[in-house]
């Protein structure tokens, strides 16, 4: 079906074999493979064709973390030779991959550009935020929540939670950002705990930061946090931002009091969307 002869099949058969590591399946009818399966063949009977295109769809949506890596692997010897089109909802990889990119929204191209930082953020915005998400056993609550910055390029301030499930701001990676929230809890907890987490878009967890190495006192009835970030080192893309206040216990952690999950959405803009990790570092260069 693709072009090749009996003797090239019969040539390239045993690194097929072993690309698609589908080899205690062989005797097993192809309409009884499982989609993974079926894509894990698929990409690695491609791998050994030399085409002048080489059409991608989705092939990285199934496979473990070692199959990923090798088809990483092949698309960038490919690149050499081959003009790759690579399909996909998953921006981490489209950043990985992808020097120019192409945005379909029914049918109609939205947007193209060679700069795919564009292309994922045009991507991002086609779709709703996360809605707002309370988990816990619900002692706490917060009563007020703010987001700023000295500069004041974004600022607002809520009386009820209920308001904040539509909220969303742009900021720029390099920006001090400070978080302040008023929290009440029950009486019978003493001691608790504060999380700030940022989620991407595809709900993973990629940057945290906690309390130091020891516990709030809950010694009154209304306390107010501030969380002071320097830079947020996040890559281009939108991130979700959420708190969660737990009880403190002889092991750290004991019980989720409250957990405001995708409280707020974060898109972050860079001129350019440099590799394919969330966060990027900020450090000194020396070449001798």
């Amino acid at each position: 079906m693709l072009g090749f002869t009996r003797a090239e099949i019969s040539r390239k058969f045993d690194e097929i074999v072993a690309f698609s590591e589908l080899e205690d399946f062989l005797d097993m009818p192809v309409q009884n493979y499982s989609s993974g399966m079926r894509v894990r063949l698929g990409f690695a009977v491609a791998a050994q064709m030399e085409p002048d295109i080489l059409l991608l769809d989705e092939v990285l949506a199934v496979g473990d973390v070692g199959f990923r890596a090798k088809c990483y692997n092949e698309m960038y010897r490919k690149m050499k030779d081959t003009a790759i089109i690579f399909v996909s909802h998953s921006m981490t990889q489209v950043g990985k991959i992808c020097t120019r990119g192409i945005l379909l929204h029914h049918g109609k191209a939205m947007l193209a550009s060679n700069k795919i930082a564009e292309v994922i953020s045009g991507y991002n915005s086609v779709f709703k935020t996360t809605g707002l998400s309370v988990e816990g056993n619900q002692k706490a609550r917060i009563t007020q929540f703010a987001v700023s910055n000295p500069e004041r390029v974004c600022a607002f301030y809520y009386r009820e939670i209920q308001e904040i499930h539509a909220s969303s701001i742009i900021l720029s990676p390099d920006a001090p950002f400070r978080v302040e929230f008023g929290l009440e809890i029950e009486e019978e907890i003493l001691e608790f705990g504060v999380l700030l987490s940022f989620s991407d878009e595809e709900e993973k967890i990629v940057a945290q930061t906690t309390m130091p190495n020891y516990f709030f006192k809950n010694n009154k009835e209304k306390h107010h946090i501030s969380i002071n970030i320097q830079r947020l080192l996040l890559n281009s893309g939108r991130f979700n931002l959420s708190i969660s206040i737990y009880k403190a216990g002889p092991a750290g952690r004991d019980e989720i009091l409250l957990v405001l999950r995708n409280l707020l959405n974060l898109e972050v803009k860079r001129d350019t969307y440099l590799g394919a990790a969330p966060i990027l570092y900020s450090n000194d260069w020396l070449l001798d």
